[in-house]
Parts: structure tokens; sequence; C-alpha cells
């Protein structure tokens, strides 16, 4: 039959592989549903596969073929790869340049090493990879770069220790709907910065979905990564640890870019609660270089911008002794007849000369 899942479906098969047609915009995505909860394949589903989606390329489901396969982002990527995981006979290349070395599975699941610096992702227990001669459009074919395919009966294991341990989401025997889906979207969240589609963050979803008892249903685990790619395609996602700072829209409005600067990084130091006081010392912000770059005139500034907007309002004068520091507190500006500020000429206001 013509199209690479057509002339190779069956025959991957029968090596013990399970396939699934892939395709869409990327070339990449499942053209079928279920697959995720598959405990076996047999020869007269993807013989009906093969009759409605010949055309389609071939992905191999890594989990269920009891294949682990390193997937590697480029060639020096790919050599690092089998100096740490090991060397296997069977290296396919992707038409971008990288490549998937092919090992027996040891029961490891999908993971990433990005973390490391390394642009390599596990595909295992959950996971998907296209293979030749899978072609995608306006990017290139995968080809096979050493061995054959009936090298998958002889694979070796990966190097022990070769993947850091990872702490995915578990949910408890028995475990309701809405814990799942809070534990799938938190794991998720974290997942997300590793991964490039909306189609890599769905195969994170089902094999994090598929250590709970019971799972949610593929189309469950599927609009949870859906939901958590949107807020990464927004910039709403925020990697651990990360602080998310809250401005608002009439302050873009009257600020310039170094009292907006400022004012974002006063929401970082002290929180955005209005009302409560804090110290601020242009002396020592300059002297410690705590926004760097910038000497204490441009604080001082950028403070008098913020306070004439109603952004800062000054609670105390210091500089009446040692260690007596200006108390601010933060406000918001009032939202009637908004008009930008023209920038502050020299010399400098009073209030900006008493500024500590």
């Amino acid at each position: 039959m013509s199209g690479a899942f057509g002339a190779a479906a069956l025959e991957l098969h029968k090596r013990g592989l399970a396939v699934i047609p892939t395709g869409k915009d990327d070339g990449k995505s499942p053209l079928v549903k279920g697959w995720s909860e598959w405990r076996g394949q047999l020869r007269s589903t993807v013989e009906q596969f093969v009759k409605r989606h010949a055309g389609a390329n071939v992905g191999v489901l890594t989990g269920l073929s009891r294949l682990t396969v390193i997937d590697c982002d480029d060639e020096n990527t790919l050599a690092d790869a089998e100096q740490r995981f090991g060397k296997s006979p069977l290296v396919t290349r992707s038409p971008r340049g990288g490549g998937h070395l092919y090992f027996r599975s040891s029961g490891e699941r999908n993971a990433n090493l990005r973390r490391e610096g390394l642009n390599i992702d596990v595909r295992g227990v959950g996971g998907l990879v296209l293979v030749p001669p899978s072609v995608r459009a306006g990017v290139g074919a995968y080809r096979i770069e050493r061995g054959s395919w009936d090298d998958v009966a002889t694979l070796p294991r990966i190097q022990a220790g070769a993947i850091p341990p990872r702490q995915r989401a578990q949910a408890p025997q028995g475990a309701v709907s809405g814990e799942r889906n809070n534990r799938l979207y938190s794991a998720l969240l974290d997942s997300a910065q590793a991964c490039q589609s909306l189609a890599e963050l769905a195969l994170e979803a089902h094999a994090i979905n598929a250590q709970f008892s019971p799972p949610l249903t593929q189309a469950e685990a599927e609009k949870v990564a859906r939901s958590v790619w949107s807020m990464k395609e927004q910039g709403r996602l925020l990697r651990r640890g990360q602080q998310r700072i809250p401005m608002l829209p009439i302050e873009l409005e009257r600020l310039r870019a170094d009292a907006f600067f400022l004012a974002a990084w006063i929401r970082k130091w002290h929180g955005a609660k209005r009302g409560q006081t804090f110290a601020l010392s242009t002396k020592a912000m300059a002297r410690d270089d705590v926004i760097p770059g910038w000497g204490r005139r441009r604080y001082m500034i950028a403070i008098a911008e913020l306070r004439a907007a109603g952004v800062l309002t000054l609670d105390h004068q210091g500089g009446a002794k040692t260690g007596d520091t200006s108390l601010y507190r933060m406000g918001a500006p009032s939202e009637p007849n908004i008009t930008r500020h023209p920038p502050l000429r020299f010399p400098l206001s009073l209030a900006l000369r008493k500024v500590s």
C-alpha cells in the first residue's frame, strides 16, 4: 500500500512493535484514540489502521513495544547520549538532524534531561516516537542510520543510572477524579517547560495518568494537557520557584520604563500588599547593585516618578539620624483622567532631593 504506514506498519508489528498512524499539521499527532490505555495490539487492529490511514506516518508506542528510546535533538547530543546510555545497534535519524537510540525497556518512563543542559528526551512507558519511513511535510524524512529492525529482538538495556530518578505525580488507590485532575495539572505545570509541542505534553500527560489507579480517561488527560499548554503559549507558565509580579494596566500607561521596572522590583522584594510600609534607601540599593547598572540618581528619578503617579507613597522621610531610612507603601494610581507623565527634568524637586 502507498504511504509510510501502509508500507511499514504490518512489518513492524510482526517484529513485536505496537504502531499507530500519525499525521495532522505536524505529522506527529496520533490519528487514533485510546492508544494510551492499550495493554496490547492485535494484528487485525493494525490491518484496519492500514486500510484507513495508509498514507499516514508511523508512530511506535515505546512502552507497549517494550522499548526505551533516547530522543536526541542534534548530532552532538547523539554522541553524548551514546556515552551516557550505551551504544545501540539500532539508530534512526530524524529530519532535523537529531536521532533515536533504541534499547530494550527496563520499565523506564518518559523523562527529559533538559534541566541538565542536554537536549535529550527519554521515550518509555506512555511514549511515542516516529520511525522510518515517515516523512514530515516541509521538514524531511526519518531514516535508519545503523542496523535494521531485525535488531529489535536483541537490543541491549541502557546503562544503569543513566536516567536520574524523577518523582512523578502519584494517586492513591481509588482516588477521586478531582484529585487526579489536580495532581496531573500540577505535574504538567513542571513538565511543560521542557516540552516543545502540545503533542509532546499530551504524551507526558498519558505517562503520568497511567500511574493513577484508576486513571482518568484519555480525553480528560488531554484536556488537562491543553489547559497547561495554553498557559505556556500565553506566557503565564512559571518555572518552579519563580514569582508572579502583578502590574496594573494603568501603571503601564502612566509610567516610563525605569519607573515601571522599579515598581516591579519593589513588588518582588516587598510584595504587592497596599498599606504595608517598607524601607527604601537609594544609597544602599546603588551600593549593593540591587538592579545591575543603576546608580543612586537613577533610583531617585524612578522613585520620584512612582510617587508622582501615586504608585508609591512616602510614609516617613528618613535622614534625621544614622540608620533612619525613608519608609514607603505601595498604592495604585487613580483611574480617572489618565495622562502620561512627561519626562522629569533637572533640577530635581525638593521632594526628590530629600529621598534617602
